[in-house]
């Protein structure tokens, strides 16, 4: 994780605990289903988010994942024993800036028993 991200991470979490903060509505997920399926709710949530650290960053070398400026940052922590995704991102408008979180549910890939 970069010195630029790791800033992006700060400001990300002050703007969750000043309350300028969303999840993104997607059409492909439900996040409210999708975080109970984690066994959490959406205060849990940013909790969980406020917790993000430098250990829980990921990074995935496939082009269209990589990080650039005023691009999301992706983490995965274990939630009540499973492997989260997290996926957030600032939104910044003319004079107002707002983190937003895009993706929060379990990370299951083909072959994963989803444990850290």
């Amino acid at each position: 994780m970069t010195s630029y991200q790791l800033k992006q991470l700060s400001k990300i979490k002050r703007l969750v605990y000043s309350g300028k903060r969303k999840f993104l509505k997607r059409k492909d997920r439900d996040y409210i289903l999708d975080l109970l399926d984690l066994g959490i709710d959406e205060k849990s949530a940013w909790k969980e988010i406020m917790n993000l650290s430098k250990a829980n960053y990921w990074y995935d070398d496939r082009s269209a994942y990589k990080f650039e400026k005023d691009k999301a940052l992706v983490f995965k922590k274990s939630i009540n024993g499973n492997k989260a995704y997290i996926k957030v991102k600032l939104d910044i408008n003319k004079d107002d800036e707002m983190t937003v979180c895009i993706s929060f549910h379990k990370d299951i890939k083909r072959g994963d028993n989803n444990a850290l």
